[in-house]
């Protein structure tokens, strides 16, 4: 299966494909990372007034969280 072709690329294809450009893609990927951070941190104190309000007293709790990541032209 190729990877870089049709409408979904896998994140190496894409990755090779914005360095081909001469996209600096650690760069790009601190930026996305450094969003990604921020919003776990925003939410945090409510999450844990939220916790302590319905009395669940877990010390192995876990959330799963999605993200969609748009870039403009000019990565940002």
């Amino acid at each position: 299966m190729q990877e870089d072709s049709g409408f979904k690329w896998s994140i190496s294809a894409f990755c090779s494909h914005l360095e081909k450009e001469g996209v600096d893609v650690r760069l790009m990927w601190a930026k996305i990372y450094d969003v990604i951070i921020k919003s776990v941190l925003a939410i945090d104190e409510q999450t844990k007034l939220e916790l302590h309000k319905s009395s669940i007293q877990r010390t192995n709790c876990f959330e799963l969280f999605g993200y969609d990541i748009l870039l403009d032209a000019n990565l940002k």
